[in-house]
């Protein structure tokens, strides 16, 4: 492939990009699940232009998101197995979201890349959190989309980090309790602390997050407070979502409210190696179009944001091309 077509085909990313997005929002998946169906009856399934719903899945077919059978029906391959919502890896709610609530702002990127802002504001009108506020439906996918697929990746920070002599836990911002869930379970004799706004707690008490014993739920705002007497406080994917100012202010509340000894462990996406396509830089990408502020770090510049928040860097672990534990104690 010559330097120029390559281009020209990364260029055309946002074809399939936008249309892996459409047919999940229309559930084609799920009405694959039982066998191949034409296009012809998944568009009256759907209320859609059979033609154009063909031309849509044959282009998927060709990146291999579904199959295209000899007799024109269309079936699913492992790739569009995870699109499916009753599965248990299942990405359905987290493409639906990232179609609805960062494509649009996608089409805004200059301004970004110009004035700093964030497109999101530019596209909605708000702040990314003020405008899930006042949206309901689009808020509780949100919050659907944060908390699908966590099964696997809570179970592995369980794993990947020993809470055998801590006593009590702090999830901050911790959704809807799937990680205090899955340390809990590991741990009998862990306590813990959910601290989060009131949709997810909702979510956590409906048992979404899965069983959450010798656990309180606390409605708050991890910006103005957060709860005493925890030996270890947790921020999974919560930093990269704020500007140095306010990732700071949640840090120095939790170093105040940590037991001595405490540790804060910050679970995200680091950047990555130079030169190498890596999800922390595109992740960052999500932050820079999102939030005023936000972004992915490096190791190294989360050891700096820490010291300035009167913790210490202590080490890394990373658990997989996602996701890494930065541990820090207090300074």
């Amino acid at each position: 492939m010559s330097p120029a077509h390559a281009v020209r085909q990364m260029a055309l990313g946002y074809i399939v990009s936008r249309s892996i997005g459409v047919v999940a929002e229309l559930g084609i998946a799920d009405l694959l699940k039982d066998g191949p169906m034409t296009a012809e009856r998944l568009a009256k399934a759907t209320d859609t232009h059979p033609n154009i719903l063909h031309r849509l899945l044959r282009i998927l077919a060709g990146e291999g998101v579904f199959k295209e059978e000899a007799d024109g029906g269309f079936s699913l391959t492992p790739l569009s197995q995870a699109l499916r919502t009753d599965v248990p890896d299942s990405v359905h709610a987290y493409v639906v979201m990232k179609h609805e609530l960062e494509f649009p702002p996608l089409m805004e990127l200059m301004h970004t890349v110009r004035t700093g802002e964030p497109a999101f504001v530019k596209t909605f009108g708000k702040p990314a959190f003020d405008y899930l506020k006042e949206n309901p439906a689009p808020a509780a996918r949100f919050h659907a989309a944060m908390a699908a697929g966590h099964g696997e990746e809570d179970g592995e920070i369980a794993e990947a980090f020993d809470f055998s002599n801590v006593k009590h836990v702090v999830d901050v911002g911790g959704g809807n309790g799937s990680l205090l869930s899955a340390l809990l379970d590991r741990y009998d004799h862990l306590t813990g602390t959910l601290l989060e706004l009131a949709p997810a707690i909702a979510a956590a008490q409906s048992g979404a997050g899965g069983p959450l014993p010798r656990c309180d739920l606390i409605t708050g705002d991890f910006l103005e407070e957060i709860p005493p007497g925890g030996d270890i406080y947790i921020l999974k994917k919560i930093i990269h979502n704020w500007n140095e100012d306010a990732a700071l202010a949640i840090l120095r509340n939790c170093r105040r409210a940590m037991n001595k000894g405490g540790k804060v462990l910050i679970i995200e996406t680091l950047v990555g190696a130079a030169n190498q396509p890596t999800w922390g830089k595109m992740q960052d990408f999500t932050m820079l179009l999102v939030f005023k502020g936000g972004m992915e770090r490096t190791a190294e510049e989360y050891a700096v944001l820490l010291g300035k928040a009167d913790l210490k860097f202590d080490h890394v672990k990373e658990i997989s091309p996602e996701t890494a534990i930065v541990v820090s104690v207090a300074a």
